[in-house]
């Protein structure tokens, strides 16, 4: 009897950890070659913190669309001086320097567009600690130097803490709602010493994740500027991903009675995928990665009824080993499910 209590126990904590967003470099790191399209919005209230939270964000209201791209650092001109960066994030024409390993990302250093302008940090500010997950915390300080055509204008010296501080469902517009979304709270407060001028700032970024996309799918920052003279200005910032992908758990339908099987899962060489339709049908299968770009198209044609099995192995197609998302759309009904190439 103890020994099946035991296993129950192990059972219910296996299925609540597989729940669980978790942000892990393999899953959720800065990887070179990759890129996030983001569509900016208003900024809202980011809601409660907590468990089982609905934050619901589906009236946000687009105002423009930006591409947030991971490359090598090597690439932008005058980034010697970030030697100890191995990744650099360009997001409006601007370079964010990072240093992305297993176990943190620190961020190095920025530097403008046309590499006039440049934040170098003396002590790294650290943007993720991984593994990471609700009620995970950290904190620390850093500092840093302003720079301008490669002289020294100001410095910059402050705090950080990190939480996960929320764990629930996230509903974006287009009708998109992702369970199991993990909030990430961020605070940073800093004085900024620039041109002889003292202002201190904090800074209050939440991002949502879920397991299913590398980068976040949501963001609020919002900003405080408070001067020597006591003076307070506010700002704040809204964007979400439009191409995260939702996962569903069936094909089956009371108007359908389509039935889908995706095996093994985990797998090694390939996966297949067997769908079954009681009648003549379109079927459409394609295969994207963590950021939502399509990397293969295996159906888009009329099955006939009956049993089909195709298959899709990463490898094959030259692209590494890791996780993906299928998605199926058999007529009007459409489903996905999440897939990992060992």
């Amino acid at each position: 009897m103890k020994r099946i209590i035991i296993l129950a126990v192990g059972l219910i904590l296996a299925v609540g950890i597989k729940a669980q967003t978790i942000l892990t470099f393999k899953s959720h790191g800065l990887l070179p070659d990759e890129q996030n399209p983001m569509i900016l919005t208003k900024y809202l209230d980011p809601g409660v913190e907590g468990q089982n939270v609905t934050w619901d964000f589906s009236v946000l209201e687009a105002t423009n669309n930006f591409l947030g791209s991971v490359k090598s650092p090597s690439i932008a001109k005058g980034t010697e001086r970030f030697a100890t960066s191995n990744t650099m994030l360009e997001e409006f024409g601007s370079y964010f320097f990072f240093n992305s390993n297993s176990s943190v990302l620190e961020q190095y250093g920025y530097q403008s567009s046309n590499g006039t302008f440049v934040i170098e940090y003396s002590k790294p500010f650290v943007k993720m600690r991984y593994p990471f997950s609700y009620n995970s915390f950290y904190n620390g300080n850093f500092n840093g130097v302003y720079l301008s055509d490669n002289k020294e204008i100001g410095k910059l010296s402050g705090t950080y803490q990190v939480s996960g501080d929320g764990i629930g469902t996230l509903i974006l517009p287009e009708g998109k709602s992702f369970k199991n979304a993990l909030r990430v709270k961020e605070i940073k407060t800093y004085d900024q010493n620039l041109n002889g001028s003292n202002v201190k700032i904090e800074e209050i970024t939440h991002r949502w994740y879920v397991n299913e996309h590398r980068f976040p799918i949501l963001v609020f920052i919002k900003s405080t500027y408070t001067f020597e003279n006591g003076q307070t200005n506010f700002s704040a910032k809204a964007a979400y991903n439009s191409n995260v992908i939702m996962l569903s758990d069936n094909l089956i339908s009371s108007a359908s009675n389509y039935k889908l099987e995706v095996f093994p899962n985990p797998y090694y060489d390939k996966v297949n995928i067997n769908l079954h339709v009681e009648d003549r049908a379109r079927v459409n299968i394609s295969v994207y990665d963590l950021i939502g770009k399509r990397v293969s198209i295996l159906a888009d044609h009329y099955q006939e009824a009956g049993d089909q099995t195709y298959n899709f192995s990463a490898k094959g197609i030259g692209l590494a080993k890791g996780t993906y998302i299928i998605k199926v759309k058999v007529n009007n009904y459409e489903t996905t499910r999440k897939i990992l190439e060992l």
